[in-house]
């Protein structure tokens, strides 16, 4: 471990496994989130289960991850991951990755003919590969859920890469043989071998699902498309890289004519993914969801009260729908809003809508406001609004 203090970079810490053996491969691949970090080490040989299990060496290869954090500068080892279905040579932790409380292992060698999430185990057809995700519950780090492709196939090697962002899964497989190309194409073909491919699930809850499955638009026969991935996350949605380290093509530049003239050239391939982004304004203020307060003053009781007008903006890359706005709480009747003229907005735009507080009883009154849409990182978005209703 290397840090870095007025430009100065020094080694704080060696890391090793409590555990560490010969030929164990530890720190074949590595991830780090804040002070959390997760080595990967594909050839360990323990035969335990889940999450810090027996330590022996009766499974050749079968592959471990091991979780370090730090406090104080000192790093120490707090949990020793292993497959819910571990086997010999399955190789589990050749890739890894970790965003916030989440952690993605790959196992490449993983055998199994049942595709999805969570799906039955079995040994039925050979390096299909797998994925084991990880939570940390508060109290230890705990499985969540095991995903492999929709239609496992030999020599795949689903896993070999893993990218963590938020409630976003990458899972490539390089060596994938799908014949379809671009987005979301026929996933049962089997045509192009090691053309290579990309999945992407999404998590709701506790709950992961595929979400996009994704090939070169110009796949080919040994381009190994998914060799290599990298995301960056904004608010407005995720921009994602994928590699194909074998790709043929001799057009320089970008979006350049397809051929197959240069042997093994390479390519790398962009993709964004969309998320809707909700922005709510009072005047030139702007509000923050479960953060900002809004006070309407007194106002004569069950007379014409004080009117206050709202913005609803769209900021993210794809479109702000469902939109509506509603008051909770005891004393939600006594500030009545009207909808916003539009239900749905594309990228930019905005639209209105006004709250009237007309208290129906003196003293202090208070609701909150909740707008409900698409944008789930703000839903609702809520503002707390109050009054203070006085004798007419």
């Amino acid at each position: 471990m290397f840090v870095r203090s007025a430009g100065v970079w020094t080694e704080q810490a060696r890391l090793n496994a409590i555990d560490y053996r010969n030929r164990d491969e530890f720190g074949s691949s590595v991830a780090i989130d804040g002070d959390t970090l997760v080595v990967g080490a594909p050839r360990e040989d323990g035969s335990a289960i889940g999450v810090n299990g027996e330590k022996n060496n009766d499974a050749n290869n079968s592959g471990a991850a091991y979780v370090f954090t730090r406090s104080g500068g000192i790093w120490s080892e707090i949990a020793y991951l292993k497959a819910s279905n571990t086997d010999a040579e399955d190789g589990f932790g050749g890739a890894v990755s970790i965003s916030g409380n989440t952690i993605a292992v790959g196992a490449v060698n993983e055998r199994g003919s049942v595709g999805g999430i969570n799906p039955v185990s079995n040994n039925d057809i050979l390096r299909t590969g797998a994925v084991y995700l990880f939570v940390d519950n508060g109290a230890g780090r705990e499985p969540q859920a095991t995903i492999k492709a929709a239609v496992p196939t030999l020599n795949d090697e689903f896993g070999n890469k893993v990218e963590l962002s938020g409630d976003l899964l990458v899972v490539a497989f390089h060596k994938e043989s799908g014949a379809s190309a671009g987005l979301d194409g026929d996933q049962t073909t089997d045509g192009l071998a090691e053309s290579g491919a990309v999945y992407l699930f999404t998590r709701e809850g506790s709950i992961w699902k595929q979400d996009r499955y994704l090939k070169a638009s110009n796949s080919g026969s040994g381009d190994t498309f998914g060799c290599a991935i990298a995301i960056h996350s904004e608010d407005a949605g995720d921009l994602l890289v994928i590699g194909a380290s074998n790709e043929d093509g001799s057009s320089p530049g970008v979006n350049g004519a397809n051929n197959n003239d240069f042997g093994n050239a390479g390519a790398a391939y962009a993709f964004s993914i969309p998320r809707p982004v909700i922005w709510v304004t009072l005047g030139s203020s702007a509000m923050q969801s479960n953060a900002s307060k809004v006070n309407f003053g007194t106002a004569r009781i069950r007379k014409q009260g004080r009117k206050k007008t709202f913005t609803i903006g769209s900021m993210g890359w794809s479109d702000l729908g469902s939109i509506r706005v509603a008051t909770t709480g005891n004393h939600r009747r006594d500030f009545r809003v009207s909808q916003p003229a539009a239900k749905t907005l594309s990228p930019g735009p905005s639209t209105a809508f006004r709250v009237s507080f007309r208290p129906r009883s003196k003293g202090v009154r208070k609701t909150n406001l909740q707008i409900t849409s698409n944008a789930l990182k703000s839903n609702p978005f809520v503002v707390s609004l109050k009054g203070k209703g006085r004798e007419p």
